[in-house]
C-alpha cells in the first residue's frame, strides 16, 4: 500500500458498497462496470496522476469482505486494478497467493476473468508474460477447486491467450501441477485450446498427447475422466 494513503470506509453493508463503486465512478468519471474495455483503455492516461490512489481504493474494497462479496464492487475494483496495470501487479500477486476462503477463490475468479484484458495495454509486452508467470504460478500450487477459480485461470490462458506460450505452459501444468485442482484447471485450458481452429497441426497434436497421458497416467479418476471426454468432443471418430 502507498505510504501515506488511508481511505476510511463505512461499515460494511451495501448500501456502502454502492456508495464506494459511485465514488470509483466519480473518480475516474467512467461507468466502470457499464462500459467496454476500449473505452476504460481510452480514458487510462487521464488516471495516471490519482492512480495510486485508486489502486489502493481498490484495494481496501477487496480486503472487506462484506464489501468485495457485493459483485458489481468486486467487478470495479478488478477492473481498475487490470486497467492499471503494472503498477498495480503488487496488488493482484498479494491476492492470488490468499488461499484460506471461499471469498479468497471468488476474487480469485473474478481476477482471472479480466486479466486477459493485460493483453490490450499499451506496455502489453512487459504486463502480459508478468501475468502468464502469476498465472502458471496459480496453477502449479492450488489446491482448491473453490469458486472454480482454477479452471477460470485455464479458461483465461486457453481461450483468451491463445499463444504458443498459452500451450507449453498448460501442457507442462496438465502433468506436474501439484494438486488436482491446477491439473484440472490446466487441461480445461487445453480443452479450450483444442476447440480452436486455427491451432497449428503440431500444437494440436502435442495437446491431444498431453491429454493421453493425463487420461491413462494421473493419479486422479475425475481427471482421467475429464481428459477423456474432452478427447472424444475433439475426436468424435477415433478411438481414444
Amino acid at each position: 500500500m502507498a505510504k501515506g494513503i488511508t481511505i476510511k470506509l463505512k461499515s460494511a453493508k451495501t448500501a456502502d458498497a454502492v456508495a464506494l463503486l459511485e465514488h470509483l465512478n466519480q473518480a475516474t468519471s467512467i461507468d466502470i462496470i457499464g462500459v467496454p474495455f476500449e473505452h476504460l483503455l481510452r480514458q487510462r492516461q487521464h488516471l495516471q496522476p490519482k492512480q495510486q490512489y485508486l489502486i489502493v481504493l481498490c484495494q481496501q474494497a477487496l480486503e472487506d469482505v462484506a464489501l468485495g462479496s457485493v459483485l458489481h464492487l468486486r467487478i470495479a475494483a478488478i477492473r481498475l486494478l487490470v486497467l492499471l496495470l503494472p503498477e498495480s501487479k503488487y496488488v493482484i500477486e498479494n491476492w492470488l497467493q490468499k488461499h484460506s476462503s471461499q471469498y479468497h477463490y471468488e476474487v480469485h475468479y473474478t481476477l482471472f476473468c479480466y486479466l486477459e484484458w493485460s493483453l490490450e495495454l499499451p506496455d502489453t509486452d512487459i504486463i502480459a508474460p508478468q501475468i502468464i508467470s502469476l498465472t502458471k504460478n496459480y496453477l502449479q500450487n492450488v489446491s482448491q477447486e473453490t469458486a472454480r477459480a482454477s479452471r477460470m485461470a485455464g479458461d483465461m490462458l486457453g481461450d483468451h491467450w491463445k499463444s504458443v506460450d498459452a500451450s507449453s505452459i498448460l501442457s507442462e501444468l496438465a502433468i506436474t501441477a501439484r494438486y488436482v485442482a491446477g491439473r484440472s484447471g490446466a487441461v480445461y485450458g487445453l480443452g479450450k485450446l483444442l476447440s480452436e481452429h486455427d491451432i497449428t497441426p503440431f500444437t494440436r497434436s502435442h495437446i491431444i498427447e498431453v491429454l493421453s497421458r493425463v487420461k491413462n497416467d494421473d493419479r486422479s479418476k475425475e481427471l482421467r475422466l475429464m481428459a477423456s471426454l474432452i478427447l472424444k468432443q475433439n475426436m468424435p471418430h477415433t478411438d481414444v
